[in-house]
């Protein structure tokens, strides 16, 4: 896990940090672009002293590679309204045609279609959702390197390309491991003749 360093006024003053390092085009705040060595990571700033040079950094952990814990996930979550998930977590949504809520996908009706996350919980109510990056679910046995798709089963993934009459096809992503999986949905999809 790789920790942002918070940054002070002292990297500014012994030039570790020089002034084309900071945008402050934005009043109050300040955006540090430089990428810190051995994190690979940018920071944003609370605020700026323009009197001082200080800069005020939110520390924050980032954490990179796969999970290592059954039932989690790396990467952009977003806290959503889910209104239907009966298949738990891993359950692969897709947005309501009718209302911004989320409802198990499903390649079997074209109105459950594009899936857009993955449940990182049960249930419905505001509960987080895995829109891009690896999730872990230790009682799953997929074939690495494969590739995953909408299934025509409610909020379930698979890795047999549907092929029925009307049934979508949505690539979602690949298996690295058989409990881990690459979530990286391809927005486009195609329903078959």
């Amino acid at each position: 896990m790789a920790i942002i360093q918070l940054l002070t006024g002292n990297q500014i003053r012994n030039y570790t940090l020089t002034k084309d390092d900071i945008n402050t085009s934005i009043p109050g705040q300040a955006l540090i672009t430089k990428v810190i060595a051995g994190n690979g990571v940018s920071t944003t700033s609370t605020g700026v002293d323009e009197g001082t040079g200080d800069v005020t950094i939110s520390t924050e952990s980032i954490t990179l590679g796969p999970p290592t814990t059954n039932n989690t996930a790396n990467g952009t979550i977003l806290n959503m309204n889910v209104s239907s998930n009966s298949f738990g977590f891993g359950a692969c949504m897709c947005l309501d045609a009718t209302a911004y809520i989320l409802v198990e996908a499903t390649a079997s009706n074209e109105d459950r279609v594009p899936a857009m996350g993955l449940a990182l919980e049960t249930g419905t109510g505001s509960k987080n959702i895995l829109l891009n990056g690896l999730i872990r679910h230790d009682l799953w046995a997929w074939t690495p390197n494969k590739t995953l798709y909408v299934s025509t089963t409610s909020g379930a993934i698979t890795q047999t390309r549907p092929n029925g009459l009307n049934e979508t096809v949505q690539e979602i992503g690949f298996a690295l491991t058989p409990t881990i999986i690459m979530f990286n949905p391809d927005k486009t999809y195609f329903k078959l003749k």
